[in-house]
């Protein structure tokens, strides 16, 4: 036997080369070997008392599993060196004589073409044995157990093989669930269709895939489902292009094909969903692959060009926006120190608007004297005649205490009562500025000494 890598986390994969040429289309009551496993790691001799325990072993296997509900059966004979431990399940779907009919067949390999061996393995299509000089049934479900699978060799499928596989794959799935949660014999059989089919290369369209699993009936649930599932999981990889195939393992085993090969009712049916449609202006072609290149640089450029272009739309709006908040801001400076006076005041400072005051016209509006008569030096015209310093000395007070304040001056330029001007506040800072002036140089310039006032432009 040719060892072959496996990673199902097992010891290895065995497979033998079996062509299939047993499996004719349709179901059939014959009895076919799918595989057989001779492990070569101890042998006995043929008038051994190992040999007499393996055949009163074989016959006990044969008549209890025959005999059971479920077709499943566990034995062990003699002492050691010489004790045997064996292991014998029918399919599902055979009924007890046709149980016998087949554990019956495994002498002939046992001491065929195993002859000797301590360890051999037997699988037909509707039954196992296993027998060994060691204890294995101490550890159901063990996945270390040694895996052997067959492939049909004859038919291939021609055009989409890993959808194929990926079907047979998904049926097992589901059948894998049925047999673990829903049969005490812990077996399932079941079908997909597709309505597209498959062709093969033997020129046949086939729509139908049909699938078995089964485990030991001393697994439970979750063991079960494990130990299939390790199988299903190298599917793809192993049977990638076949139309059928099978693993064989003594605690779980699987098996699909194009053709119906079980003789019990599919448990599940599944429907494969339809393909998806290529989207447009896909090719599908070796000779456009030029063409995709081409469209797919064509398609990156268009995404960076267009990247670009909103990044300059952007960088354009922030500096227009930019330059908008800083002529806002500038006027804003501008008009801070404008004067702002009520048209009382200014009809007082031109006489009503005379014409003997208007100066011109400009952008803006008439342009009349609050200025010439600074230019002159005689800005006291433009004071009011009350506040003339003209005015009789009498009508001065030297006492800066007895002087009147800013609100009585307001009351007097305005014409209203105190009531109307709101309090003043408590300045922010305040600064000064020109030349000092001695203390002396000062009280030249005042009359008492003590206060000065100074006219300034605004």
């Amino acid at each position: 036997m040719a060892a072959a890598p496996c990673t199902l986390n097992m010891a290895s994969v065995l497979l033998l080369p079996l062509l299939f040429s047993v499996h004719w289309p349709g179901r059939s009551h014959a009895f076919s070997l799918m595989n057989y496993l001779c492990n070569n790691g101890s042998s006995y001799a043929l008038n051994s008392t190992y040999r007499s325990n393996v055949v009163a072993l074989l016959g006990s296997l044969s008549t209890n599993a025959s005999s059971s509900a479920v077709g499943f059966a566990t034995a062990t004979l003699g002492y050691a060196p010489d004790q045997t431990w064996g292991l014998a399940l029918c399919r599902g779907d055979v009924n007890g004589s046709g149980c016998a009919s087949c554990l019956a067949l495994a002498p002939d390999i046992a001491f065929g073409d195993c002859r000797g061996v301590r360890d051999v393995s037997i699988y037909y299509d509707r039954c196992l044995l296993r027998y060994s000089d060691t204890d294995f049934l101490a550890s159901p479900g063990d996945a270390a157990e040694l895996v052997q699978y067959g492939t049909n060799l004859q038919v291939n499928v021609a055009a989409d093989p890993g959808r194929f596989v990926g079907l047979a794959a998904d049926l097992v799935a589901a059948l894998s669930a049925w047999a673990a949660r829903n049969s005490t014999a812990r077996y399932a059989a079941g079908v997909v269709t597709s309505a597209k089919g498959f062709t093969t290369t033997d020129s046949n369209l086939v729509h139908n895939i049909y699938g078995l699993v089964q485990c030991t009936p001393n697994l439970a649930p979750e063991a079960c489902l494990a130990c299939l599932g390790r199988l299903k999981d190298e599917m793809p990889a192993v049977f990638n292009g076949s139309t059928g195939g099978q693993f064989n393992e003594v605690w779980c085993n699987l098996r699909f094909e194009v053709f119906l090969f079980y003789d019990s009712s599919p448990v599940v049916k599944l429907v494969a969903p339809p393909l998806t449609p290529a989207p447009p202006g896909a090719a599908v072609h070796d000779d456009a692959k030029g063409t995709r290149g081409t469209g797919y640089a064509a398609t990156v450029v268009a995404i960076v060009l267009g990247v670009l272009v909103v990044l300059l739309l952007s960088t354009f709006m922030i500096y227009l926006w930019r330059k908008a908040q800083v002529k806002r801001y500038a006027e804003e400076a501008d008009d801070s120190g404008s004067l702002l006076f009520d048209l009382a005041t200014l009809r007082r400072a031109t006489a009503n608007f005379a014409e003997e005051n208007k100066l011109g016209h400009g952008g803006f509006g008439a342009v009349y004297k609050v200025w010439d008569h600074w230019v002159r030096g005689t800005a006291l015209e433009a004071v009011d005649p009350f506040l003339d310093c003209q005015a009789p000395e009498t009508e001065s007070e030297e006492n800066p205490a007895d002087r009147p304040t800013m609100l009585d001056v307001l009351v007097m330029l305005h014409g209203q009562s105190s009531g109307g001007f709101a309090a003043p506040s408590k300045p922010a800072f305040a600064f000064a500025y020109g030349e000092t002036m001695s203390p002396d140089e000062r009280r030249n310039v005042s009359l008492n000494g003590m206060s000065v006032s100074e006219f300034q432009p605004r």
